[in-house]
């Protein structure tokens, strides 16, 4: 024991080992670190350093919850089409999910029930790709397959008629084609998993009554002005939920119209431009949205609307988005070389 290891324990009664003084020196050690670093710090000149923006940005991002929004599948190429095409209709893996490539044919009549799949096939479904060519989806298609998570349609398809879609619980993508003009009474009734649907511009009709009844996760839903929208079509969904209108029996409502114009003017005000153009069938260029935010304010970037919902929720959810909604962000705060506000 040395001199002053003899002092120190004679004096307050200690025994000392080499644990101690290791203990001594890291801490000493972590001291002079973190007042080098700050000293370092504060001789840099952050404002003018790119690099520094740029990590601070990947940071902010990569910190961000999005996991309670839809996570979006990745629309087919067209390469990718041509091989699905050639491999023909039928039921096989497809990115690691079981996958109906669905060619238009009936798969349901009322004298005979289900045709073509059992009920047990039917259940083993994970995903439906509609191929290139079908242009109407008949009744009952895909009624009760209760384990699709995803739909993709192809452009050709141009109707969707009355409950195709009616109670796949699991159903949280659509991805709808571009040329749809009709969707059906009850056609996505009781989809409870379903957070997110984008109406194509050239839709004019859905359904006569209740096309999205009982989605009870549905909050987000892009409805063009013209198209026209049926009796009760988003009772008892967490949209209507979150509107200021009243419930009447069963989740519905009065006042249809009024109704209707409130989803459809959500988003339609200067407030909310960048939430419109994030939720649009065909999204803006980057650019196009640097210049909204230079207009609006970066913050527009995680303000919520009036249901709650925000930009970024609308570029995760939206299925028409190709460009990854963390890059497009990143731009936004490397153009704009503001601060971060996430």
């Amino acid at each position: 024991m040395s001199l002053i290891d003899t002092w120190i324990s004679e004096r307050f009664s200690l025994e000392l080992d080499s644990s101690f003084w290791i203990m001594v020196f890291l801490v000493y050690l972590a001291l002079y670190v973190i007042d080098s670093v700050a000293e370092a710090l504060s001789k840099r000149d952050l404002s003018s350093n790119r690099e520094y923006v740029i990590d601070s940005v990947a940071e902010a991002l990569s910190k961000r919850d999005l996991s309670s929004t839809t996570k979006r599948s990745k629309y087919p190429t067209q390469a990718e089409w041509d091989a699905i095409v050639k491999e023909g209709p039928g039921v096989r893996m497809w990115k690691g999910k079981m996958t109906l490539f669905y060619n238009g044919e009936k798969l349901w009549d009322e004298e005979n029930g289900y045709l073509v799949y059992s009920e047990e096939e039917r259940l083993k479904w994970q995903v439906i790709m509609v191929l290139p060519g079908v242009e109407v989806i008949p009744e009952n298609t895909f009624e009760r397959c209760s384990n699709v998570e995803t739909v993709i349609m192809a452009d050709s398809v141009q109707k969707i008629e009355q409950r195709v879609f009616y109670c796949c619980y699991k159903l949280v993508y659509v991805r709808l084609s571009k040329s749809l003009e009709n969707i059906g009474n009850c056609a996505f009734c009781c989809c409870e998993s379903l957070t997110s649907i984008f109406i194509p511009p050239s839709c004019r009709e859905i359904g006569g009554w209740m096309t999205f009844w009982g989605c009870k996760k549905l909050i987000i839903l892009s409805v063009p002005q013209h198209t026209q929208l049926g009796n009760d079509a988003i009772a008892a969904t967490a949209l209507f939920e979150a509107s200021p209108f009243p419930t009447i029996r069963y989740g519905s409502y009065e006042n249809e119209e009024e109704v209707h114009q409130w989803i459809k003017n959500i988003n339609q005000g200067d407030e909310f431009a960048l939430h419109r153009e994030c939720f649009a069938v065909n999204p803006p260029l980057e650019n196009d949205l640097v210049a909204i935010l230079k207009e609006q304010g970066l913050g527009t970037c995680s303000e919520p609307n009036s249901i709650d919902v925000t930009p970024l929720q609308y570029l995760e959810a939206n299925p028409y988005v190709e460009v990854d909604e963390q890059e497009i962000v990143k731009k936004y705060i490397l153009e704009m070389m503001g601060e971060v506000v996430f």
